[in-house]
């Protein structure tokens, strides 16, 4: 199970002509919020960075990267095995 602290942004919706400002709850977290709730360090999940979807907030090499909780679920029943039956 995935721990995560949703992050929230603002969205302007325009309805019958007027604007309205919505709260929009986006599940994504950080590198240090992902490694914590998978129990791996950092490192790991830089090394893992080009199979992890995520987004990266940027073109420089210190941009923040963010990871969308349910992608990285995804990402991670896709990569789940069941052991083979060893009766059979």
């Amino acid at each position: 199970m995935i721990n995560y602290g949703s992050k929230a942004i603002h969205e302007e919706k325009f309805i019958n002509g007027g604007s309205q400002m919505t709260t929009t709850t986006l599940e994504y977290i950080s590198k240090n919020d992902l490694a914590k709730s998978l129990g791996i360090s950092i490192a790991t999940i830089d090394r893992k960075l080009k199979e992890i979807p995520h987004v990266k907030m940027g073109d420089a090499r210190q941009s923040r990267v963010l990871f969308s909780v349910g992608k990285v679920k995804e990402y991670l029943e896709d990569r789940t095995f069941e052991p083979e039956d060893a009766e059979k």
